[in-house]
């Protein structure tokens, strides 16, 4: 039997904090935002939302919003991946969404 997988020790996750997640959003999102829903449990961080206004002062009823999420079962979520997705929501209603960075044992990368 292979010994490397009898030896195989599962490493604790490393969990993003506000401060690396707040840094992310900068990089991703240009120009303002406004910092919504903030959720911590005992592990930290499990979901921070980033409201970002029309381009010129548009309508009120379409923005983008970008979510932060920790990968586990939350009270209000199931989430399968840590990253960043974005949103485009027009009435009250997602009109478009995916993930566009992932967060695996602390790095950072784009989705594909």
């Amino acid at each position: 039997m292979n010994e490397s997988f009898l030896n195989f020790e599962s490493k604790p996750e490393q969990i993003p904090t506000l401060e690396e997640v707040r840094g992310k959003l900068k990089e991703l999102i240009e120009g303002e935002y406004e910092e919504g829903r903030n959720l911590s449990d005992e592990e930290g961080l499990y979901l921070l939302k980033a409201k970002v206004p029309p381009p010129g002062g548009g309508s009120p009823h379409e923005w983008k919003e970008y979510a932060d999420m920790r990968k586990g079962c939350h009270e209000e979520c199931k989430i399968l991946q840590t990253g960043i997705d974005v949103a485009d929501w027009k009435d009250g209603s997602v009109e478009w969404g995916e993930i566009v960075v992932e967060c695996t044992d602390g790095e950072w990368r784009l989705s594909d």
